[in-house]
């Protein structure tokens, strides 16, 4: 008789079923672990995401009522939404390519030559907190900043900045600061493609 036709001995089968053992033990310890996080996530995140959207289409605090989609009916006629909602549209437009050319042109610059100081000035504002830089650009162009200080000074009128049409420019100039480091130092985590492959074009 051949080899091949002889069943599997009693040590190769137990080793088989010791792999699979361990591979179910692996698992199993896997989700175990795994648990504490899912469940916080489940707690403090999906949970109250929940019962948010549930409230959305309710009305009352003490005793909700279903209302269906009345909520987003006069949410959507509401003139200052609208309002709110174009501007955020527009500043997302606009800040979002400004802020990648921006961040491309930087990056190119600063790949040409070694830019030590100017590197670490380009990541300063993502390391300062948005509410410190907040207060900042309050100082400079608010009511009483440093800016309309100049202005008095010069005999021309002052200006809140922060309002009107001159806050839409300025808001994209503090997104800018705060993101252009960013996006510059996470393109420069990935080599170029010549470097990768040992082959430069």
């Amino acid at each position: 008789m051949k080899k091949g036709n002889f069943p599997l001995s009693g040590k190769t089968a137990g080793e088989g079923l010791n792999k699979k053992h361990k591979a179910y033990s692996a698992g199993l310890w896997g989700y175990l672990l795994i648990l504490p996080s899912f469940a916080g996530v489940c707690l403090f995140q999906l949970i109250p995401y929940l019962r948010s959207l549930f409230y959305t289409f309710t009305q009352g605090i003490v005793t909700p009522r279903f209302v269906g989609l009345e909520n987003f009916a006069a949410l959507l006629s509401d003139p200052l939404f609208l309002q709110a909602a174009g501007n955020t549209f527009l500043f997302l437009a606009v800040g979002g390519v400004l802020v990648l050319a921006l961040a491309l042109f930087v990056g190119f610059v600063c790949g040409k030559a070694p830019f030590t100081w100017q590197r670490w000035a380009i990541l300063l504002p993502l390391v300062v907190p948005a509410a410190s830089l907040a207060l900042g650009w309050q100082s400079l162009f608010g009511a009483d900043g440093l800016v309309n200080q100049i202005l008095s000074r010069m005999g021309l009128p002052a200006r809140d900045f922060l309002y009107g049409e001159a806050a839409f420019p300025l808001m994209v100039l503090l997104y800018l600061l705060k993101n252009v480091g960013y996006l510059r130092s996470t393109a420069g985590r990935f080599p170029p493609i010549w470097r990768r492959t040992g082959r430069r074009p």
